[in-house]
């Protein structure tokens, strides 16, 4: 979102960015008004986005985490003056992005009841929007590609198959009772605000929804609205720094692998015995040069000369490099 928010303020719009977060970000761009709520919350185990990442499949489960944890923050932060601030504005449209969308439901329907504003909603992540409230009339239960995979059962497509057929209808039940679990945490934020929310209350009154995968255009929609690819704000790739090139560029390796999880997958509850596993999976691949970008555990004792482990990479700029010749990554969980 961000990259299309500075976007907008280089065509002339004026833009603000409200996040909230549990420890201060300070300011995430020069290019436009950053404002940040800090909250005091406690998560219960196994309810972190990092958690979720390793010890779960796939599964319409896994999405209820984000809406508890955007209902705690708000309890915490409602007297928060920069959430005020954000309350007593009148914007022209508000942007809400639907994965952590309790509080900013909330807050989006607040400012349309006070000022009028506009709504649209940011869902590149294609979580809610999927489920059966809106796009219920694209796809059969039974007979469509479970959308949540486990393993590779996606690609042995059998409706014959009882097993299969059952499993799907499981998995439908399962997106029914989620979204009732999510539109309660929902309606937990609006009364906060002193005011009507929920998934059939933000997506009927937004006017656009922007979404990042152009496969979903094919979705008969039955509570939504007007759908837009967003790919072409992504920013361009910038130089490299010397160290990144130096690194990439070394005349004795012929490619360059980067690795990379996203900052939401947390390595420090990974599984007992992954980070060994990874480490010296890297370590066997002598013959390519590694960039891990990794935010756990230190492994700088561990790993091999040709791995360059980093908290943070310049992603754009390395995998524009012509020596990057592949990219290990998840399967969709994303920042």
């Amino acid at each position: 979102m961000l990259p299309m928010a500075e976007k907008l303020q280089e065509i002339g719009h004026s833009v603000a960015m409200y996040h909230n977060n549990l420890a201060p970000l300070g300011k995430i761009s020069d290019k436009i008004n950053s404002i940040e709520s800090v909250g005091k919350i406690s998560i219960k185990p196994g309810h972190t986005v990092g958690e979720v990442f390793w010890n779960f499949q796939v599964d319409p489960l896994v999405y209820e985490p984000p809406f508890v944890f955007s209902l705690e923050i708000m309890k915490s932060v409602i007297n928060d003056e920069n959430l005020a601030t954000v309350l007593n504005t009148s914007y022209d449209v508000v942007l809400v992005d639907e994965i952590f969308m309790s509080m900013q439901a909330a807050v989006a329907l607040k400012l349309k009841q006070k000022f009028g504003s506009r709504i649209g909603i940011f869902a590149t992540t294609d979580v809610n929007v999927l489920f059966t409230q809106y796009k219920g009339l694209g796809r059969n239960p039974i007979t469509e590609t479970n959308f949540y995979t486990s393993h590779f059962d996606m690609y042995d497509v059998n409706v014959e198959r009882f097993w299969w057929r059952l499993k799907s209808f499981i998995t439908h039940l399962k997106e029914i009772y989620i979204h009732y679990v999510n539109d309660y945490h929902m309606k937990g934020a609006g009364e906060l605000l002193e005011i009507s929310s929920s998934f059939d209350e933000i997506f009927g009154n937004s006017l656009f929804t922007l979404m990042e995968f152009p496969y979903n255009f094919g979705y008969p929609v039955t509570k939504s609205s007007n759908l837009f690819h967003i790919m072409h704000f992504c920013p361009e790739s910038k130089l490299l720094s010397e160290d990144y090139l130096k690194f990439i560029e070394d005349p004795t390796y012929e490619a360059v692998i980067y690795v990379a999880f996203g900052s939401f997958t947390d390595w420090t509850v990974a599984p007992n015995g992954t980070i060994e596993k990874f480490v010296n999976a890297l370590n066997d691949l002598e013959e390519y040069k590694i960039i891990w970008s990794y935010n756990g555990p230190s492994v700088s004792h561990l790993v091999k000369s040709h791995i360059m482990v980093t908290s943070w990479a310049p992603q754009h700029g390395i995998l524009s490099h012509k020596k990057v010749q592949a990219f290990f990554t998840h399967g969709g969980q994303k920042r």
